[in-house]
């Protein structure tokens, strides 16, 4: 088993991956290491570049989520995989200096339980900070300081070591959202001996930076939530999503019941939200799942049942990400019973629609502007699904979502 498990979140980082592999191979040279790519499904398919780079390099891995997506999810999926007693991360873009390396690994040997790159104490900086980021990082850091009850000199820092027994003291408190988890860990983890070395900041060298106004807000919902506890926006996508739930269920017939994309709805809500909320069924998605419910793993459009067959079917903010809508509604149609009830929602692809679209994707960032491959309006979404069923009644959900309830 290695000793040290290095994680770099990845997305659309093709031009700067293999550089920072092999410049990780270089600096680690004679230690026993991992290095675990974790990519959310790069368009330049930065995810087949490592791969690639792996078959070569035993020490690589590549992680590829298809789903879930995000920088602090990214990570704890790579602590969740990784071997070594010690864990890092760095981002992948070459800005952080990966000679300072063997000296945070010391310091972890010499009894430190987290080690932390800091551009703010003497001998650390940037080669080159532009105001706007330096702003936003200077703004983090006087917030951070007087909100928790600890001192990081850095706690934008994205580059840092821990024990594998301080991650697992935490691993099932931490919430993985916003841009940065340093300082979830750490003041979960609390009290923790830590050490800081200094290093410079070395602006990326290609590709765009993942900085945004919904990053900023994730980061201000997360100082809220570990001094205060619970964060604001949270219990409004409660509401959202379980009044949708409500609706929904006021459909279902007796009988057997198949939730697709049985998932977390967002970062708020536990995996098989809905399926709670009923206390009955059978859950299915495309990635592992947990829960007090039955659940079988696959896609909508090879639906994992041969012979059984639904009395009611489910498919809540799915279809609109199925790169094969037709194959998708065949296999529902397949999997529900006759007489069974289907009931789908899906966003209305109006005006309003196009407009909070347009906001969220430039305020969450690139990551988000391939998610959806399905783009229809009320009128179209109801001629698709009448191909294959009765269209018996059509309501709003917050105005943009449109909730279907259809008859096999």
């Amino acid at each position: 088993m290695p000793e040290i498990s290095i994680v770099l979140p990845t997305y659309e980082e093709g031009e700067n991956i293999l550089e920072m592999l092999r410049r990780l191979d270089r600096v680690l040279n004679g230690k026993d290491y991992e290095l675990l790519v974790v990519d959310d499904d790069s368009p330049d398919g930065t995810w087949r570049l490592a791969e690639d780079h792996a078959r070569g390099n035993a020490r690589v891995r590549v992680v590829r989520r298809i789903t879930d997506r995000g920088l602090s999810s990214a990570i704890l999926e790579g602590f969740r995989q990784a071997r070594g007693e010690i864990l890092g991360v760095m981002d992948a873009d070459q800005s952080h200096d990966e000679k300072v390396l063997p000296q945070m690994i010391g310091l972890i040997h010499e009894g430190a339980d987290v080690v932390i790159a800091s551009r703010r104490i003497p001998g650390g900086g940037a080669d080159r900070w532009p105001w706007v980021r330096r702003f936003t990082s200077d703004a983090a850091t006087r917030l951070s300081r007087s909100v928790l009850p600890m001192f990081l000199s850095d706690p934008m820092s994205g580059y840092f070591l821990i024990r594998r027994e301080i991650y697992q003291k935490v691993r099932d408190r931490l919430r993985p959202r916003g841009y940065k988890i340093l300082l979830e860990i750490v003041v979960r983890a609390h009290p923790v001996k830590i050490r800081e070395v200094p290093f410079i900041f070395k602006d990326r060298r290609s590709g765009h930076s993942k900085l945004s106004a919904f990053v900023i807000l994730n980061y201000l919902e997360s100082l809220f939530d570990l001094r205060w506890g619970g964060r604001p926006l949270d219990r409004l996508r409660e509401l959202y999503h379980r009044g949708r739930y409500k609706k929904v269920a006021a459909h279902l017939q007796p009988g057997r019941l198949l939730d697709l994309g049985c998932g977390r709805p967002c970062d708020s809500m536990p995996d098989g939200a809905f399926l709670r909320e009923v206390g009955r069924g059978t859950g299915l998605d495309i990635k592992p799942c947990s829960g007090p419910f039955d659940f079988c793993r696959g896609e909508v459009r090879h639906l994992p049942f041969s012979s059984e067959r639904f009395q009611n079917v489910t498919a809540m903010e799915i279809l609109e990400h199925a790169d094969d809508l037709p194959g998708a509604l065949n296999d529902i149609h397949r999997a529900l019973a006759p007489g069974g009830t289907l009931i789908v929602t899906v966003p209305d692809d109006n005006l309003l629609w196009k407009v909070l679209w347009s906001l969220w994707t430039h305020l969450v960032g690139r990551m988000w502007k391939h998610a959806h491959h399905v783009h229809l309006t009320k009128s179209q979404w109801k001629r698709k699904l009448q191909e294959r069923f009765h269209v018996l009644e059509v309501r709003r959900h917050w105005y943009f979502d449109l909730v279907f309830l259809c008859r096999k």
